[in-house]
């Protein structure tokens, strides 16, 4: 068989030459990959936004909401369609599988809607379709502040300045304006005035679009040439609009007898206060899929801080970012690696004694971590939580072949031989040892790349990450490692070699299992079943809570109530909250707009801005705990916290196309989790009812007068809130169109009586009052509208109470007659963050029975054959119980790093067993007995395996004690791995030789039964 390593001592060149490439081509890759706080994941979303003035969600839902969600729904690839609905506007979101590219969604989605056509309402906006390209959430809110500037005068300037620059930046995805409004010219008619002359709002909205105008009119031939024409009767200012003339019948009557004209800002549809004190003018920063984070927001900051310098008065100021979190991960993790491949180096050191030897080893280290940079940036991959997860936790694991060979090495030296012979002989010896283990890691983690939804995301980064470097570790212990060990490792013979103590007990206790082999393989089982039966005491998570002193609460206040009211509520909440937790540093509220983006004028957005950790004593849970308490003592306000991915703690969504079925499931099962002692803060998150004015025509007195329905509505439409926003009529003041709104004044639009004598005109342009021809009634109708897969869905949200994990209290929910027994038609389902652990779950289990499988195959390829590769998975379930006594000793949950850590420990577990058997297998061929063999092995390979063991171990201790930013996060996974690793080793020095003999001693009877019958079916075949 070749041995490379021979090769590579005999000609060293072309291996140095090769890792000096991978290493320029890994550090230059380190320096460009993007930095972010979780892995890019270009889920394919295409949003369908389409807005309608003044109608209610019921009605966008019956006629703009449900066509587009029907016109989509044959698109292929679709995983969900998710419709948002509120006053005026109606958001449809489809999410297709990942697989599915963005673009072509995109096409499909704009081709489906665009084929509706009249279809739709006429009075609509034309429909926006989107792809959802900026990535999380925003990365920074930024104020812009001026003594001489109104808010319309800085609305203007962060949309038509700031944010077109911003969107000029690499890396920027979107600039979204928070409060402020723009510049509007309202005219208020005088209700009394308009009635006792017979005019309509329509009437007149119509007239001033068309005359207060600028037209093409041709071109004219004139003595100097062709000259263009142009009619000029646009508005150039809000005089010009008051001394409008009217047609009047004959009469002399201007815009400015019936009307008051007002400069103002248009209606507001949402606010921005800070500490309840302060009106702001706001604008987030998102970036796009794939940009770095940091690299973005440090952009950003610096444009703002020459815009700054550019508007003299103008000041910028940042009052909320995430990118803090984000660059503590990123420091916390360097640090962390540094720490890890230390104290593993110390660890080798305090078992080699030999300097040189030590430092053979530690060189594996950066050639195997600095080339895996360039195969992520080569993947798309990012420096995020994930991928720095697995370059810290693999630092031990990097030096594993190294020590093995180097181990080895000496071994032979001991026997005499120089360390050129030594080096040989020894690589050779333990080649197949070292490639099968570098190997059954890598093929651990080959699944995960066809894993699918937002957790094989997940996997995938760790797994490829953890992948590549062991593979490249295999590379260096197979050509540099030898190439130093020949030339810098001294020649020290030992002829005579003491067994220690320790070392003749280990002996006896070998021999001893091999004559117990049932009790040992007995005990094994136990061990194994006990840690099954403890891990049900472990509960169930998604993802640990991290400390990025940023909490989000969402707020809403009863029906009827408008953004001033709203305003009041959140200003006195800020500063009781001020008042009453120290810990805050300060409190953003974007009011209107739900976390969710949808707009409402009864829901908020809390962002709450905690002080440094070195200025609090308290953790962010305790701090989140307490301010959740103090928002649930006010009746008037509903209020709870929401994580990351904007969602709350537990979700269960209920969904039906039967609304009155839906409406008892919801109240039933609410009512149901109310009880429930893991939850607490239990709120469905459904449009409440409110009270609305229905205007219902009378369709024969109505055909009778003329009168269509369209023309009650427009005029109705038109008195309230004004013409959509395309058909305003414009005013031009220097190089800006101004929209003019005309509509009823305040005075009569809060009176219901005078909407009863709106003027409505006839099909011959007569004037006739509503009440003639429709009734005006108060009635009932939700707020807004959310719906699933075109169903109605309503998400019923609760806060884990003290204790609690979102596993167990989703599983008792789940369970309860009220989610279990729902009537047909009705659909209850774990949503948010219980959706996704589904996705873990499922995904994990597929890709745990994969990743063994493709190692038995890898182990059967080596050893050409299936003992071998039996007798090591024998060891895999060890590792489990390990992981399960660490987790209940340190009181963490089982989550997706706990899960990741699992998968990791069936690859690195199996390179105790591989070791021995290997070994064995060399002693059987050397004329031993296996029972000798495998005791032989097991004493000749303890020293080897516990010091690669301990060395994985102090490598990944920094990312247990789980200090620094995404602590959180490292935490349970080296918990998990540290805890299966020990146990798996201490327990495979001992029970392997009883597996072992086990396995051969079956498959020799399975052998001889198999000779016995072949040989019997031949003399049969030769007696007849």
């Amino acid at each position: 068989m070749f041995n490379i390593s021979a090769w590579a001592i005999r000609r060293p060149i072309p291996s140095i030459v090769l890792f000096v490439v991978l290493m320029l081509l890994g550090w230059s890759a380190f320096q460009g990959l993007p930095v972010a706080r979780a892995p890019n994941i270009d889920m394919p979303l295409v949003t369908v936004t389409v807005e309608r003035s003044g109608a209610a969600p019921e009605e966008l839902e019956a006629e703009v909401t449900r066509p587009i969600e029907n016109a989509v729904a044959g698109i292929t690839g679709i995983k969900h369609i998710r419709s948002s609905i509120a006053d005026g506007v109606s958001t449809t979101t489809v999410e297709f599988q990942l697989e599915v590219n963005s673009d072509a969604a995109l096409f499909d989605v704009k081709n489906r809607v665009d084929a509706l056509g009249n279809e739709l309402p006429s009075d609509i906006d034309p429909p926006i379709v989107s792809k959802v390209d900026v990535e999380g959430q925003s990365l920074a809110i930024w104020s812009a502040s001026s003594p001489d500037k109104s808010l319309a005068d800085l609305s203007r300037l962060i949309d038509d300045r700031v944010a077109q620059r911003l969107r000029g930046i690499p890396g920027v995805g979107n600039v979204e304006r928070i409060g402020g409004a723009p510049r509007e010219i309202q005219i208020a008619f005088k209700t009394r005035e308009m009635l006792a002359l017979g005019l309509t709002v329509g009437d007149i909205n119509t007239y001033l679009r068309t005359a207060l105008s600028d037209y093409a009119a041709g071109s004219w031939e004139a003595d100097v040439g062709r000259q263009p024409i142009r009619v000029l009767a646009r508005a150039r200012s809000v005089e010009d609009i008051r001394n409008t003339p009217l047609p009047a019948d004959g009469r002399n009557l201007l815009l400015g007898d019936i009307a008051d004209i007002i400069d103002t800002n248009a209606d507001p549809s949402e606010f921005a206060r800070l500490d309840g004190a302060q009106t702001v003018v706001a604008f987030s920063i998102y970036r796009a899929r794939g940009a770095d984070e940091v690299s973005v927001a440090r952009a950003t900051a610096s444009a703002l801080s020459d815009m700054q310098h550019e508007m003299p008065g103008v000041t910028f100021t940042r009052i909320d970012e995430t990118t803090t979190a984000t660059e503590d991960t990123f420091k916390a993790a360097m640090s962390t690696l540094i720490e890890g491949a230390l104290l593993a180096v110390i660890v080798v050191f305090l078992f080699l004694r030999d300097w040189r030897a030590t430092l053979v080893a530690a060189v594996a280290l950066p050639l195997a971590i600095v080339p895996t940079f360039w195969v992520l940036a080569l993947a798309g991959f990012s420096l995020n939580t994930i991928s720095l997860l697995g370059i810290t936790l693999v630092t031990g694991i990097l030096v594993d072949d190294a020590i093995v060979e180097i181990e080895n090495i000496e071994r032979h030296m001991e026997m005499g031989k120089p360390p050129l012979q030594a080096t040989i002989d020894a690589t050779a010896e333990i080649g197949m040892a070292v490639m099968a283990i570098s190997l059954s890691v890598a093929a651990v983690f080959a699944p995960v790349s066809f894993m699918t939804g937002v957790a094989g995301q997940y996997f995938k980064q760790f797994g490829l990450t953890v992948a590549v470097s062991v593979l490249f570790s295999l590379l260096v212990a197979r050509l540099i490692t030898p190439i130093l060990a020949a030339r810098f490792l001294n020649h020290n013979p030992k002829h005579e070699h003491r067994e220690s103590r320790l070392g003749a007990v280990y002996g006896r206790l070998l021999r001893w299992t091999t004559r117990r082999k049932g009790l040992v393989i007995g005990a094994s089982l136990g061990v194994f079943s006990l840690s099954i039966v403890a891990s049900s005491q472990l509960p169930d998570d998604l993802i640990p809570l991290e400390d990025t002193g940023r909490l989000v609460f969402a707020l809403e206040i009863p029906p009827g109530g408008d953004l001033g009211t709203l305003a009041d509520a959140t200003d006195t909440v800020a500063r009781q909250l001020h008042a009453k937790v120290p810990d805050i540093h300060q409190i953003l509220v974007r009011g209107g707009v739900a976390p969710n983006g949808a707009r409402d004028a009864r829901r908020a957005t809390l962002i709450v801005r905690l002080k440094p950790h070195g200025e609090r004593h308290r953790s962010q849970r305790v701090i989140q705990q307490e301010i959740r308490d103090h928002l649930r003592v006010s009746d008037d306000i509903r209020a709870w916290p929401l994580n990351d991915n904007g969602g709350r703690e537990v979700e269960v969504s209920i969904s039906s196309g039967d609304d009155s079925l839906l409406d008892s499931s919801v109240e039933a099962l609410e009512r149901r989790m109310r009880t429930l002692p893991q939850l607490t803060n239990v709120a469905a998150e459904s449009g409440v009812k409110r009270t609305e004015l229905h205007v219902i025509p009378r369709l024969d007195d109505a055909s009778r007068l003329d009168v269509t329905t369209e023309q009650i509505a427009t005029a109705v439409r038109l008195a309230a809130a004004g013409d959509i926003e395309s058909l305003l009529p414009k005013m031009k003041d220097q190089d800006r169109l101004i929209p003019v709104r005309t509509r009823l004044d305040s005075a009569g639009r809060n009176d219901p009586e005078m909407l009863n004598s709106l003027p409505v005109a006839r099909v011959d342009g007569m004037p006739i009052p509503l009440f003639a021809v429709a009734d005006v009634t108060f009635r009932s109708g939700p707020s807004s509208i959310e719906r699933l897969d075109r169903q109605r869905r309503v998400v019923i949200g609760a806060d884990l109470g003290p204790n609690a994990a979102l596993g167990g209290a989703l599983a008792e929910v789940l369970a309860s007659k009220e989610a279990s027994s729902v009537p047909a038609g009705v659909v209850v389902g774990p949503t948010g963050d219980g959706e996704v652990m589904d996705e873990v779950t499922t995904g994990f289990v597929s890709a745990l029975f994969l990743g063994v499988a493709l190692m038995f195959a890898v182990l059967v390829l080596l050893f050409s054959g299936v003992r071998e590769p039996i007798v090591i998975l024998l060891s895999l379930p060890l590792s489990i119980s390990g992981a399960v006594v660490a987790l209940l000793l340190c009181n963490m949950a089982v989550s997706l790093p706990v899960l990741i850590g699992l998968l990791m420990l069936m690859g690195i577990v199996a390179k105790n067993a591989i070791m021995l058997v290997d070994f064995a297998q060399i002693g059987v061929k050397e004329g031993r007995s296996r029972a000798d063999a495998i005791v032989h092995a097991c004493q000749i390979r303890a020293r080897p395996i516990l010091m690669t063991t301990l060395a994985m171990c102090a490598g990944m201790v920094p990312s247990a004690l789980g200090h620094g930013g995404g602590g959180g996060f490292r935490a349970p996974l080296a918990v998990s791995v540290i805890g299966g690793l020990a146990l798996a080793t201490l327990l495979t020095l001992i029970t392997l030789p009883a597996f072992y003999l086990f396995v051969e001693k079956t498959a020799d009877r399975i052998a001889s039964l198999f000779k016995r019958r072949r040989s019997s079916t031949a003399t049969a075949d030769e007696e007849e």
